[in-house]
Parts: structure tokens; sequence; C-alpha cells
């Protein structure tokens, strides 16, 4: 069963249990644990995913609880009041001397939401990278999540013997669902307790300062902060990531109102809404603001060099294409993009450095950066590959060891190089630029429609 169809039975599974009709003061909270659950379906069937976080020093953690703890201290005492509030995304850029959000800072710099916004900056594993664009409208939230850790032993009994009914048929559940996994029923409680915990954190933090609409990027990242900006009365926007062809985990499956944003904010045109999990006329096209920051900027590229996108689940197979190609083609330089939270294991890494014309890319420098000093550039199903496209760039889709290609629209395929063999790779490396029509799935920014959400 390919990775679509797996993620697609496994969801209807859910949605046919019963498990998202399982409540806890009125909150579904099947939705703080299903992402675990279906990831561990996914691993079972050998999907799964390998993320890393950066490995942060316990010096650098506890100066940034302790500034969390002042900042939101501050916030409380001083009462003062923000209309917008902004989650950032969790991995920042760096853009012309700052660290910068690629998907919300545009909206502080270029729209009416910059005027009157608080930033809420998770960081990851407790880091925050400075300079940061914005500094002086971001606190930290880092301190709701570790305060949910430490009072999680002191809450768990007493939730547990408020809840034990609905917590029992709740796990009862997911073993007649999902009878192939072995659950952990107390991680899987933590995680339960924590969410409410860290969600009725942030009801008190927006009621406090009064806001009426929260923005923030990729659902899974804040769809436990969703039930308290609705329960609050905030209208919820998120801002597209990326490009999503298929079913995933975050937008294939049941919805729960309470934890689905009000609306989709999108970059360009959007070819199906089910893809992102919301109602067509839910989404709201705004154009790619980050374009702006490039808008002059000109980078000498290199026609030698060729600039290869990986994902998690495909990265075995792209290096192995490009480990033959590199070796039919010494002149030719591959420099190798794993995917920003992607492990490249030692075994790979020893394997792919005594190939001596593949490079590892920087994959923490920004990709828009990244796209100007490459002519050529590969991939198989990256959004990374459209916006080469929005770049100029000619782009290959690797057509072999069995990759599965997917496009928006099948109409895309006159837009790319498909390798499948050294001679589609040659003819894609030698063939002219503007022989392939050009394409640019972003529209142009229009603050205006950001503007009127707020009226």
């Amino acid at each position: 069963m390919q990775k679509n169809e797996l993620i697609k039975e496994i969801t209807q599974r859910e949605c046919r249990s019963g498990l998202f009709d399982i409540k806890i003061n009125d909150v579904g909270v099947y939705n703080y644990i299903n992402r675990s659950i279906l990831r561990k379906m996914l691993d079972y069937h050998n999907f799964g995913l390998n993320y890393k976080n950066p490995n942060v020093n316990n010096k650098e953690r506890k100066k940034n609880l302790r500034k969390s703890f002042c900042q939101l201290l501050s916030l409380f005492v001083h009462c003062k009041k923000y209309e917008n509030i902004i989650r950032s995304f969790e991995r920042v850029d760096f853009i012309n001397g700052s660290y910068v959000d690629k998907f919300t800072d545009p909206l502080v710099d270029y729209t009416d939401i910059g005027k009157n916004c608080l930033i809420l900056e998770h960081g990851r594993s407790g880091r925050h990278l400075t300079p940061r664009c914005h500094f002086e409208k971001i606190i930290y939230t880092d301190i709701i999540y570790w305060l949910a850790w430490k009072f999680i032993s002191i809450r768990k009994k007493r939730f547990y013997k408020k809840h034990s009914d609905e917590i029992d048929l709740l796990f009862s559940k997911i073993e007649s669902t999902f009878p192939e996994i072995e659950i952990n029923k107390d991680t899987l409680f933590t995680t339960i307790v924590r969410s409410c915990f860290i969600t009725s954190c942030y009801k008190r933090l927006f009621k406090r300062v009064k806001a009426k609409s929260f923005f923030a990027p990729s659902r899974a990242s804040f769809k436990h902060i969703i039930p308290a900006a609705k329960t609050q009365g905030l209208k919820v926007y998120e801002l597209q990531h990326g490009l999503t062809y298929a079913n995933t985990l975050t937008y294939t499956g049941f919805h729960d109102p309470l934890f689905t944003p009000d609306f989709f904010l999108s970059f360009g045109k959007i070819h199906s809404a089910c893809c992102y999990g919301i109602e067509p006329e839910r989404i709201i096209e705004i154009g790619w603001g980050f374009e702006r920051y490039f808008k002059d900027k000109q980078e000498k590229s290199s026609h030698n060099n060729v600039l290869v996108i990986s994902d998690p689940d495909v990265s075995r197979k792209v290096i192995s294409v490009v480990c033959k190609l590199a070796e039919s083609n010494p002149d030719i330089i591959f420099n190798l993009r794993p995917h920003p939270l992607e492990i490249l294991d030692t075994n790979t890494l020893s394997n792919l450095s005594k190939i001596k014309n593949i490079v590892i890319n920087d994959n923490l420098e920004n990709i828009a950066v990244v796209l100007m000093r490459f002519d050529c550039v590969l991939g198989v199903n990256s959004t990374v590959l459209y916006e080469a496209l929005a770049f100029k760039k000619k782009v290959g889709r690797l057509d072999m060891e069995g990759l599965d290609i997917k496009f928006l629209d099948e109409e895309d395929k006159k837009y790319f190089y498909m390798i499948s063999d050294e001679k589609s790779f040659i003819e894609f490396i030698n063939s002219p630029f503007g022989e392939k029509p050009s394409l640019n799935i972003y529209t142009p920014f229009n603050p205006e429609t950001i503007n009127k959400l707020l009226m």
C-alpha cells in the first residue's frame, strides 16, 4: 500500500471509530494525540519520518525560560491590549542581517497587522535565534510548556479521577481501532493532560490582551492553540505552509470544528481545498509576501552545479539516484539539500563523502537565497520545485528508483523535465533556458486583502 492510500485508510478508521466524539469539558481530547497515533501507524508500515531538533544546552534553555517568564509576567501585569496575535513558525531564516519568519513577518511589515500585534515564538528545543526581525513585538512562550511538564504529576491523578470514564473509553477505542500497534497509555494520557493545561494558558493570555485575530502557519504545530482562540472569540487564520498534493497526516480525515481554523490564507491558487483540510469557501488568496524581501536581489548562478531537493520519505531513493548520476558525471557538482528537519545517518554521510562531486547543502539557509545560486534544480515532489519554477530555474523531476511523482495539476508536467535515466539527465543539463514554459504558483501579495479581514 502506498503512503497516500495508507493515510486515507487510517483516517477512515478514525472517523468510523467515534474517537472524536469523546469529550472532556466539551473538548474532543483525541485531537491532542491523534497525530501520535497516526505516526505510529506509519512507522508500523515502514513509512516513518526521521526528523530532528537542535541540541540545546541547559544554560541556553534556562536563559530563554527566564526571559519567557519575565515577558509573560510583564504582559499580564501591564494589561497591554493587542488586537492581533501571531504565532511564528518554529524555523526562521537569516535574511539581510536578521532572522525572519518567511510566513508571518511579511504580514507585520506590509499590512495593518503590524500596527497592533503580539508575536508568540516557541523556540525549537528552547532555542531562539537572534538577531530576530521584529524582536520588540516578540514574547517567548517556552515557560507555558515548561510549566505544563512541571505540573503534570500534580494534575494527572486528579484529572483521571474526574474523567476516568472518558479516558478509559478513549484508550479502549484506540486499541480496537488500531490493533496493529501497542500504545503507551501513560505517555498519551500525559500528552492529553499537558495539552489541556497549555490550551487553558493560551485562553488566559488571549483574554488578557483582548485579542481579536490569531494568525499562524503549519496547523500541526498550533492545533492545540486553536480551541483557546476560538473559545475566546478570536478569528483563526492559518497561513499556507507549503504545497500539498494528496493525503497527509495534518489535513486528511475528520476535522473537529473546535480544532480547525476559520480561514486558510493561501499564497496562490489552491487546486484542491480538501488537500488543506478546509472548505473551498474558507480559502482566501493573499499572495506571497516573502518575495518582497528578494525583489531586487540577484546572485550569480552556476551551470555546472545542480541543487537536489530531498524529503525524509524519499531521501534513500533520491540519494541512490544522485550517487549514480554523480559517478557518471564527475564534472557536475551535486548539492544535496536534505529537509531542514531530516537526519542523514552516519553510514549515509560516510558513503556520500566518498563521492567527491556530491556536497551536502546547508539546509538551514533560506531556500530562496539558495535557489538564486543555481540554474538547475532536481527533486521529486517538494514544494521547492514549484518555487524554483517561480525563480525561472530549469527544474527536473526524478522519475527513477520507483519514485512516485505527483503534480498539483496534470498539465504541470509541461513545466518540468522528467529525469528517468542518464540520457534524460544530460538533456536536462544541456537544454537551453526558455525551452519549457514558465510557471509561478505564487500570486502578487495583496496587503488590502489582509487589511479587510481586520475590519
